[in-house]
């Protein structure tokens, strides 16, 4: 937060910089800041300020977890708007788009019908009985390719990075493209988890698993062996090893042949690798890991 004097001492330019951490929260603040730097803002709205809105409803959603928005038409505007952030040229709007989709996928920060269209959307890329909706298609296929690492060409992340900083593109370091590339994955890990969460909660509360997710995935460049790979980087790339487990975890409760299909392709060995280096550096990872290691070991 800077403060600058333009003129004479009664012109005072509020500028504020988000260097790190949440942009959604960050703007939160900055409108906030603003509207009192040009005293729109009152006391009463100073009160109810709250930086996280969404765990402040979150109790009351999960106190309601059967509470639905009943409007198609508002669920459709949030699916448009995340595939418009998705495909922008800009990188941080990706990424924008990317964080929107993991709340709208999560029931404990949005509406809880808002959280099963959108994770069928990511699983299945389509919007209710529509098969053609195209902004599901989209996202779907964007996440997909983000869980497996495919995205984006190297060229034209370097070219998105260079516009974003207004640098030249070949000067743009490979490394920053790869911590890129991470981050990228790492969401498209956390909305696919989330995703697989909200859909197998609903199967199971409704006693029925016939419209199995991850039939679709296992179809689609062999999810299943590229979450296992991430499990099997788990001593450079922990916290994506980590939720890849948990998808790995949450195919399995669903469906028993993708335990026999994991066991096939040295499944077990890999998660039992992998949990001994969560036990040594990462909690959750070893979490993980040993759920998916006894989801394993029960249909062997």
């Amino acid at each position: 937060l800077y403060f600058w004097e333009i003129g004479s001492k009664d012109n005072i330019c509020v500028e504020l910089q988000r260097r790190r951490g949440d942009s959604i929260i960050f703007h939160r603040y900055a409108k906030c800041i603003l509207q009192s730097a040009t005293k729109n803002f009152t006391m009463n709205q100073i009160k109810k300020f709250c930086p996280h809105p969404n765990k402040k409803f979150s109790r009351n959603l999960l106190q309601t977890k059967n509470s639905v928005t009943n409007n198609e038409e508002s669920i459709l505007r949030h699916l448009e708007s995340a595939s418009n952030l998705i495909e922008s040229d800009g990188i941080d709007v990706k990424l924008l788009g990317m964080e929107s989709l993991a709340i709208l996928t999560d029931p404990s920060k949005t509406k809880l019908d808002v959280a099963i269209h959108v994770s069928r959307a990511v699983i299945h890329g389509n919007f209710h009985h529509d098969q053609n909706n195209n902004s599901a298609k989209i996202i779907h296929e964007f996440v997909m390719k983000m869980v497996q690492n495919q995205s984006i060409k190297d060229e034209e992340l370097q070219d998105m990075m260079a516009i974003q900083d207004g640098e030249n593109k070949y000067e743009v370091k490979s490394q920053r493209c790869l911590r890129m590339e991470n981050t990228l994955q790492n969401y498209g890990l956390i909305i696919l988890s989330n995703s697989l969460e909200t859909l197998k909660n609903q199967f199971f509360s409704a006693n029925s698993v016939e419209s199995y997710p991850s039939k679709k995935l296992s179809l689609q460049n062999n999810m299943l062996i590229n979450l296992l790979k991430e499990v099997d980087n788990a001593l450079s790339r922990p916290h994506n090893a980590s939720i890849a487990a948990k998808c790995l975890h949450l195919l399995c409760s669903l469906s028993p042949s993708t335990c026999s299909y994991l066991n096939n392709q040295s499944g077990m060995q890999i998660t039992m690798h992998a949990e001994k280096i969560g036990k040594a550096t990462n909690f959750r990872l070893q979490q993980e890991c040993e759920k998916l290691r006894l989801a394993l070991c029960d249909n062997q």
